[in-house]
């Protein structure tokens, strides 16, 4: 966003491919535009209008940047918890027998005093593998 021309939005309004390709560079003749325009983003990322005429453009990225990276986070820790319900489901319907008698990170946030030895080490990584569905495959060291 240099030069008074608006390049790239944040992922979270780009516009779909269609529209993308019809759509060109935004120019502005004065900063005052340029500010008046990013008004409706900033009241999108929670920014008050007072808030937002009386920040720096650097600060204003900032708090951009930071928006961006909690919605990424969130959609992230959304995807994660829709496949914990998606394993939760599958042994419900496909193999009941099986399914978990306690929450798959019930004990996963739980500080253990002391250091913890490789076959503890062996069984947590074997643990998170299979939680997230990859292989384990056993090597046999020196």
């Amino acid at each position: 966003m240099d030069n008074g021309q608006v390049n790239e939005l944040p992922f979270f309004i780009k516009a779909s491919e269609g529209e993308a390709k019809h759509s060109k560079k935004i120019e502005f003749s004065t900063f005052k535009e340029y500010w008046e325009n990013l008004e409706t983003l900033a009241f999108r990322i929670g920014v008050s209008y007072e808030e937002h005429w009386n920040t720096t453009p650097k600060i204003f990225m900032k708090k951009l940047e930071a928006y961006e990276l909690n919605k990424k986070h969130e959609l992230k820790s959304q995807d994660m918890m829709n496949y914990m319900l998606g394993k939760y489901i599958s042994y419900a319907v496909n193999s009941p027998k099986k399914y978990p008698k306690k929450p798959f990170l019930e004990n996963s946030f739980e500080e253990k005093k002391g250091p913890m030895t490789v076959e503890e080490m062996e069984r947590v990584i074997k643990r998170n593998n299979r939680i997230l569905g990859g292989k384990f495959i056993k090597k046999q060291y020196d």
